[in-house]
């Protein structure tokens, strides 16, 4: 390997690589074991020669290509490189506590905004004064209700800084090596995280084409309280299912969803309503990376994983869910079902014990393909008595009742194949589409709530799967057992005047057109059950719509007759907040 030019220039003065805001800057507990100096020398502290952290660092200069002496030295030769550096006083010791506390402000910032996330985007942007220049800058953006919102814009090296500064200096995890050229996880301190009014901070960076992305997931402390099935939205059809897989002992039940689409939140709830039915006389054990909510009388342990994303990792899972399986519980809640360790949490649940996790599915039917690309067993995968509870959802934006627009009104700014679809699909005068914003909300949206579809799976369904796969699955479940579809759920939603269309699209990964382009036209129109003969006022507004109230005189498709009841709308973000 060939030598790259060294660091020292000559005449240059004697800097420390290691310190804070330097290409090589380390935590502070790592600087107490290594200093890495301009001339390409790497000092270790004796007695540290073998320590991850310091091995890890070495790693992150070999995989620079640099070549490097290395000197093991004592504790007081170790600092006196770093009293040695000649530029030591541009850096001065209360920076990185000017850094801290302007993270501490975005993330106040965001929290007053009810986001979910902030995004830290270093790199070239287009100029705000001409959007054909690229400059270098870095953009502060908040997810707020599902949307990417730009707040702030800053210097790229400001962006960097703040970056670094995090990474090194306000997290809790175990190696602490910052490396802006690889993928890395982490999260806040408690103490920050409690600054900030979080209860966990999750933190994930890395780098891009011409610059870096940071996210930090923001998870509010909730104090173990207790959201309902339906305040987070989901319909009574669907709470009961919830209910029947709640009281289940044996079998695996899978949240899925996309990322930020709520999945942990329902599983937390599920977990507490168990505690709390069994006057918390049961022992539920959760294995998360990391605990992102409180759950009183459970057992929640983290999982031990490094900052860089790696195999390592998936062992520290495996190893958790092992431990688990030697223990006496009656309920376990795996925090994510990752592919290595999907055969694993399927081995927990067939002791008996009733496992609960989360999964990356687009929809419910799709769970067990999954499975199969992890390397479960066809047998396995298609026994209704392990693969008990298939869920999956979405989350979706609720409209400011005091701003919202009709569809009548902008109906002419509309793309074509939009207004086809609720015309179509949906009743006209019951649309409404997000307003401008007022002093009631964020934009012309109030909060977010679930949009999802839950099975049972019996052998039928299964066998349905072995014969065609999901798709053939899917078509008896809607068919046969006469599931709810996130189509469905979502034009329910749009039909109350809950949810701007192009955003419930959007969020839930559907269109309204999507089970009729499922199963085609012939076979979903008219596939109802008789309604009751009484609806509440509180569930006229999630009604499946009558034929006199469609604009074509068809049945509606697929819609069960089973009348749900209202949600309550952003109940799922004001129980964030």
């Amino acid at each position: 390997m060939n030598a790259p030019e060294s660091h020292l220039r000559l005449g240059a003065a004697h800097r420390v690589l290691t310190l804070p805001g330097r290409r090589y800057a380390v935590s502070d507990d790592l600087r107490e074991k290594v200093c890495f100096t301009n001339d390409d020398i790497l000092y270790i502290a004796k007695g540290h020669q073998s320590d991850r952290m310091v091995l890890g660092f070495q790693a992150r200069l070999d995989q620079d290509r640099l070549v490097y002496e290395r000197r093991i030295v004592d504790y007081l030769e170790l600092k006196s490189q770093y009293d040695n550096d000649e530029e030591l006083d541009a850096y001065a010791p209360q920076e990185d506590a000017k850094l801290q506390q302007e993270i501490l402000s975005y993330i106040r910032h965001a929290n007053r905004e009810d986001a979910s996330d902030i995004h830290i985007v270093v790199g070239k942007h287009p100029d705000p004064n001409n959007a054909q220049n690229l400059v270098d800058s870095t953009l502060i953006r908040f997810r707020v209700y599902g949307r990417l919102i730009t707040y702030h814009t800053i210097p790229r090296a400001r962006g960097e800084q703040l970056i670094a500064c995090m990474c090194q200096t306000m997290t809790d995890q175990s190696e602490k090596t910052y490396n802006p050229q690889v993928n890395q996880n982490s999260r806040l301190g408690p103490k920050f995280a409690k600054s900030a009014g979080l209860y966990i901070g999750r933190i994930a960076s890395g780098p891009t084409e011409d610059g870096l992305h940071c996210i930090v997931r923001l998870q509010r402390e909730d104090g173990g309280t207790i959201t309902s099935f339906e305040k987070l939205g989901y319909l009574p059809e669907q709470q009961e299912h919830l209910r029947i897989m709640m009281h289940r002992g044996y079998g695996v039940f899978f949240v899925s969803g996309a990322v930020g689409s709520g999945k942990s939140r329902t599983m937390a709830n599920v977990m507490k309503m168990m505690v709390q039915e069994a006057n918390g006389e049961i022992c539920i054990v959760s294995l998360e990376d990391p605990v992102e909510f409180r759950i009183p009388g459970a057992q929640q342990k983290p999982v031990n994983v490094t900052a860089e994303v790696s195999d390592s990792n998936d062992n520290a899972w495996l190893a958790g869910i092992d431990h688990i399986l030697r223990s006496d519980i009656n309920v376990a809640n795996i925090g994510e079902a990752r592919h290595a360790s999907i055969p694993a949490v399927i081995s927990l649940a067939l002791t008996g014990r009733p496992v609960w996790t989360t999964i990356h599915c687009s929809n419910a039917t799709q769970i067990p393909g999954r499975l199969h690309d992890a390397g479960v067993e066809q047998s396995v995968l298609t026994d209704p008595l392990i693969i008990a509870g298939l869920i999956n959802q979405s989350l979706v934006p609720t409209l400011c009742k005091h701003c919202k627009i009709s569809f009548s009104k902008i109906r002419d700014t509309l793309p074509s194949d939009l207004i086809a679809r609720i015309e179509k699909h949906c009743i006209p005068q019951n649309v409404y589409f997000a307003g401008d914003g007022c002093e009631h909300c964020k934009k012309g949206i109030t909060g977010r709530q679930v949009c999802a579809e839950t099975i049972i799976p019996n052998a039928k369904f299964m066998h349905a799967y072995q014969q065609g796969g999901a798709l053939r699955a899917r078509e008896y479940w809607i068919k046969h057992m006469r599931g709810i579809t996130k189509c469905q759920h979502l034009t329910r939603l749009v039909n109350a005047g809950l949810v701007d269309p192009r955003q419930g699209e959007r969020a839930a990964s559907v269109s309204l057109d999507e089970d009729s382009l499922f199963f085609g036209e012939k076979d979903t129109k008219a596939r109802t059950r008789k309604r009751p003969k009484t609806i509440s006022a509180k569930s006229r507004s999630l009604r499946r719509p009558s034929l006199k109230e469609r604009p074509n005189k068809q049945a509606p498709a697929l819609t069960p007759s089973v009348t749900p009841l209202r949600p309550a709308p952003g109940a799922f973000d004001a129980a964030v907040a």
